[in-house]
């Protein structure tokens, strides 16, 4: 019986600390809210009033047993117990993306990163299961096909561009104008820009008015405006087809009555390419054009200007302006008028004709009217292509007429069959007979001016 109470005793001894919270160990310190001086945080216990001894009444506690358990205690996720009283339940989701941890309970893989969850967008190689699908288990394993459309996408060089897309890679057909290259072309740069030729289209910001022709755009590269081009196509984008400026010349020629090149271009033809470098240059006539100012007047009126001899020029078109004497490759002149006597100048150039090879040289033969004179004096090719002064010598055979022949002249297809064109000229008096006078044509053909001359 001793034996009985002395152990009673004891074993309630040892239960009144438990109740009392270690007043011994801690004496000296503690908290202010902590009244039974033993620092655990927790004000002295009445077992009547505060069972689990959490500071709380159990009237006001939601779980007078679970010292865990009281409103305002820190919630503990996923221990199934509304520990703060809040009546919410238990924590699920600790990081707020709204799917429930922890792993092997709830969906979300991941319930400290709110960046993960069922239905995330993965984020490629960062070695991150974001949307919770088991891959990769670890960033070594990731594919390096991230959008999985059969193209690799991972690191310098890959063939996919946007391996979070699998609609772009370089198997799919290029969708213009949607700001993505789809077939990881290259051309990135600019996704508007379907013909690259530098220039967006109209509808994207650019001044490209056809970009399906890279012939076709408004601006250069360098910010300029795109030159006109003499072909039928609005190649400038400026809503005119053709129209060309001075400024569009490749190159000028100044011709006027200062520099004796009086209506220089009456007659203008093609000729050969004369220096060789791919472009056929040109052979321009200025019937009012004389080397000696006093003897033709150049007043703009025509029997002022009746002493003209006229001059027929080569002009290269290599890019080199200045007034045709100063740069002309060849000059040939007629003969010039009398003031005495009344006799007329040439005025040769009055208009042209390109005969083809009609002496077998290589070179094209040049009909250049002498209306004034009344006739048509055929220029060597040869002399033309020499360049320097072309003369009398240079003529290869002279047609004439009665009358004011020259003041039209034409190259005929061939007509009688031994391959080389025909020369027609014609013939107005109503020049010199107002109301009256011969209106007429004469053609010459190629066997007619194969022996020269006259």
């Amino acid at each position: 019986m001793t034996r009985t109470l002395r152990l009673s005793t004891l074993l309630l001894t040892l239960a009144l600390p438990a109740c009392g919270d270690k007043a011994d160990d801690d004496a000296g310190g503690g908290d202010p809210a902590d009244t039974d001086g033993d620092t655990d945080g927790r004000p002295e216990c009445e077992p009547d009033v505060d069972a689990d001894c959490d500071g709380v009444p159990d009237d006001e506690d939601c779980a007078p047993e679970d010292a865990r358990t009281y409103p305002g205690a820190t919630e503990l996720p996923y221990d199934g117990v509304d520990n703060d009283c809040a009546g919410d339940g238990d924590l699920t989701d600790v990081d707020g993306d709204g799917y429930d941890g922890p792993v092997g309970v709830g969906p979300d893989c991941n319930d400290n990163n709110p960046d993960v969850y069922p239905g995330a967008e993965e984020v490629c190689y960062n070695g991150i299961d974001e949307n919770c699908d088991g891959e990769p288990v670890a960033g070594e394993d990731e594919s390096p096909d991230c959008d999985g459309d059969g193209y690799d996408g991972y690191g310098v060089g890959a063939p996919d561009c946007d391996d979070t897309d699998a609609s772009v890679n370089p198997g799919a057909a290029e969708v213009w104008y949607d700001g993505a290259d789809g077939d990881c072309s290259g051309h990135i740069e600019s996704d508007y820009d379907a013909d690259y030729d530098g220039d967006d289209h109209v509808d994207h910001g650019g001044t490209d008015c056809d970009d399906a022709d890279p012939l076709t755009y408004g601006t250069e590269a360098d910010g300029s405006s795109r030159a006109e081009v003499l072909d039928g196509v609005d190649r400038n984008c400026d809503g005119n087809v053709d129209l060309i400026t001075i400024f569009d010349a490749s190159t000028a020629w100044y011709a006027n009555t200062m520099s004796n090149d009086g209506l220089f271009g009456a007659g203008l033809v093609e000729g050969d390419d004369y220096d060789g470098d791919g472009h056929t240059d040109l052979v321009v006539g200025g019937p009012w054009s004389d080397s000696d100012d006093e003897n033709c007047l150049q007043d703009g009126n025509p029997n002022n200007a009746a002493l003209c001899s006229g001059w027929v020029q080569v002009m290269l078109l290599d890019g080199t302006d200045g007034t045709p004497g100063d740069v002309a490759h060849a000059t040939y002149e007629g003969a010039p008028g009398n003031a005495t006597t009344g006799a007329y100048g040439d005025w040769a150039g009055y208009d042209l004709a390109n005969l083809g090879d009609q002496n077998g040289d290589g070179w094209a033969e040049i009909a250049v009217g002498h209306p004034l004179n009344g006739d048509i004096k055929v220029l060597d090719g040869q002399a033309l292509q020499a360049g320097g002064s072309v003369s009398a010598s240079d003529v290869f055979v002279t047609a004439t007429a009665a009358g004011f022949m020259g003041f039209e002249v034409a190259a005929l297809d061939d007509v009688d069959g031994d391959g080389k064109a025909e020369l027609a000229g014609g013939i107005n008096d109503k020049w010199a007979n107002v109301g009256g006078g011969d209106l007429d044509l004469r053609v010459w053909s190629s066997q007619d001016m194969a022996g020269g001359g006259s």
